[in-house]
């Protein structure tokens, strides 16, 4: 239910930020007992998301979301930039990142683990490629709970 949640509010939100070059990295659904948080990841297209841009993507996303009542009930909405350490949800981001070192969590053990780190080798519509060292893993996307770029900053 959360993951069709999660994927009808991506694909609404790319609609809804199509004009503007932007579109939803992912979505966070954070339930409290007083209300529900929604949080979208946006970037532009070519990249490089500014606040002014995030702020008129949540313009445009919380007009969405009241004129079609799409989310009911009490709930709060932010848009963010997916950041230096972006997370990466989507093939089309992991196709855009290969080369780069990622973070990636398992939604069920794999081998022995859960949690792994490498290079994106390669991804496409089904899956992704993580090489670290030695060893080679391909995680189809319905594996992944969360993967995000690693940054070095030193």
């Amino acid at each position: 239910m959360e993951r069709d949640l999660r994927s009808r509010l991506i694909a609404e939100g790319d609609e809804v930020l199509a004009d503007m070059g932007a579109y939803i990295v992912d979505v966070e659904v954070e339930h409290s007992r007083s209300r529900t948080l929604l949080r979208f990841f946006v970037d532009l297209e070519d990249g490089g998301i500014s606040v002014a841009d995030c702020s008129r993507a949540a313009r445009l996303i919380m007009r969405h979301l009241e004129d079609t009542n799409a989310f009911g009930g009490d709930y709060a909405m932010e848009a963010s930039s997916p950041g230096i350490e972006r997370r990466v949800a989507r093939p089309r981001d992991f196709r855009r990142f290969v080369g780069r070192e990622a973070k990636l969590k398992t939604r069920t053990k794999v081998g022995d683990k859960r949690n792994f780190s490498g290079v994106i080798e390669a991804a496409d519509d089904t899956g992704v490629t993580l090489v670290s060292g030695e060893e080679k893993f391909h995680f189809p996307y319905d594996v992944v709970a969360r993967a995000k770029l690693t940054y070095d900053f030193s």
